[in-house]
């Protein structure tokens, strides 16, 4: 509990400080506006005061004739100014002069050429795309994946169990058996069958098999020595006198033994002979089935009888549903659990991604022209949507708050305008009034 007032404390303090800072600088953007906009406007007022004076006293004082030019031109410059500026945002002095007020009453295409002007300059191929061709995104990607695999695998382990919770298993269950359906009804049976023997044999994997048959032939006949000696006894032409009778057990004992014996050698002998006649028959029985599963039209029939019986069984769809809940079980069992095998198979094969990624060049390439690709791709679809939220944000604007927003940004720049006009409209005064002097004196 006091960890968790503790923590919003924190965090009301961190909004307060933000906003703190986000209302002195908005001051600080106010004040840095508002000084050059009082020192243009007391300039004005000097040189009206100035002009007042020096028109009053010119006669009794002539030399004030100089600054007279100086202030009355300065003050036609800086009322000419002011109202230019002031045009700019709204009607001077509240008259509704003829294209005054410009920027509120033309925020529609003001908008309009703000986005135009962006999409353009900034958002075509020709100014996107070398800054792209600088970039290596595969590399930031690399190391993002390498330094963040464990939380990324996190993150989606805990998806895990929401994402599981809301599938329905039977649903499931029949979406993967009509895929797998699908893709099997589309597959003839017998030449597939083909193709995966004919890839093992060519491994030698039916080899092992053959090994394995084989010990398992000789084990059987060893195990089985009892009931083939009795087997023999059986067989053995001598007729049932007693003075026979142990001859006959003799007889058939040793006649067990040799065949036993003799089986076993001769299935060792198979066993470890790669060229034994038993596995070069093998080998052609192989071969041979492997040619009839790929062009026996016998075969390719029976392989889809065979395949149309088990996908027609209802048992099928429901062995699918109780694989799937077996899965679904394991999944959210690993993910619950405080060693979860998921979470880490998942680290270790975003992290995996990531080293190869870090580590191959041609695949940083193939990445990067891709994302680059993408981009520009997406950019040039999208320039049409980029214009129209431009416009439509600036066209959505109040007025008051559009004007607020250009003035907050120029604002300073304008009333030095102001100033420059002021000392600029001055000087020319002082020159003009030189000229005259000089030619009407």
């Amino acid at each position: 509990m006091n960890k968790t007032v503790s923590r919003n404390r924190g965090l009301g303090a961190e909004k307060r400080t933000e906003w703190s800072a986000g209302k002195k600088r908005q001051f600080m953007r106010k004040n840095d506006f508002l000084k050059p906009k009082v020192l243009a406007t007391g300039l004005l007022v000097v040189v009206t005061v100035l002009f007042a004076l020096t028109r009053s006293f010119e006669d009794r004082w002539p030399w004030l004739g100089w600054v007279r030019a100086f202030s009355e031109a300065a003050l036609v410059g800086a009322l000419a100014d002011w109202f230019a500026v002031v045009a700019l945002f709204r009607h001077p002095l509240g008259l509704p002069i003829p294209h005054t007020a410009i920027i509120p009453r033309r925020k529609k295409e003001i908008g309009q050429t703000l986005g135009n002007f962006v999409v353009e300059n900034f958002l075509s191929t020709q100014t996107v795309g070398p800054w792209f061709d600088k970039l290596n995104f595969a590399s930031y990607a690399a190391i993002f994946l390498k330094e963040h695999g464990e939380r990324l695998a996190r993150h989606a382990a805990d998806f895990i169990p929401g994402l599981l919770s809301g599938f329905n298993q039977h649903k499931v269950a029949a979406l993967v058996f009509g895929q797998l359906r699908s893709m099997i009804e589309r597959m003839p049976a017998a030449p597939a069958l083909g193709e995966i023997i004919d890839y093992f044999t060519r491994d030698g994997a039916h080899e092992a098999v053959l090994n394995h048959v084989l010990s398992l032939a000789s084990e059987l006949v060893k195990s089985n020595r009892d009931r083939i000696q009795a087997e023999i006894a059986a067989e053995v032409p001598l007729p049932d006198l007693p003075l026979l009778g142990d001859l006959k057990q003799v007889v058939a004992d040793y006649i067990a033994d040799k065949t036993v014996s003799r089986i076993c050698e001769n299935l060792v002998e198979a066993s470890e002979n790669s060229e034994h006649e038993l596995r070069r028959s093998f080998r052609f029985w192989v071969g041979a089935q492997v040619q009839r599963l790929r062009s026996s039209p016998a075969y390719l029939e029976k392989g889809e009888e065979i395949k149309r019986r088990i996908l027609s069984d209802p048992a099928l769809v429901e062995y699918v549903s109780h694989v799937w809940e077996g899965i679904q079980s394991a999944l959210l069992e690993d993910v619950k659990s405080g060693d979860s095998k998921v979470q880490t198979a998942l680290a270790d094969f975003v992290r995996g991604i990531g080293g190869r990624l870090e580590a191959d060049a041609e695949l940083q390439d193939t990445f990067n022209a891709s994302i680059k690709r993408w981009a520009l791709e997406l950019l040039s679809e999208h320039r049409g949507s980029i214009q129209r939220l431009i416009a439509d944000t600036v066209d959505a604007w109040e007025a008051q708050s559009m004007v607020a927003k250009v003035e907050d940004a120029v604002g300073a720049d304008l009333q030095f305008i102001r100033l420059n006009g002021t000392l600029v409209g001055g000087l020319v005064g002082l020159l003009l009034h030189g000229f005259q002097k000089i030619v009407w004196r």
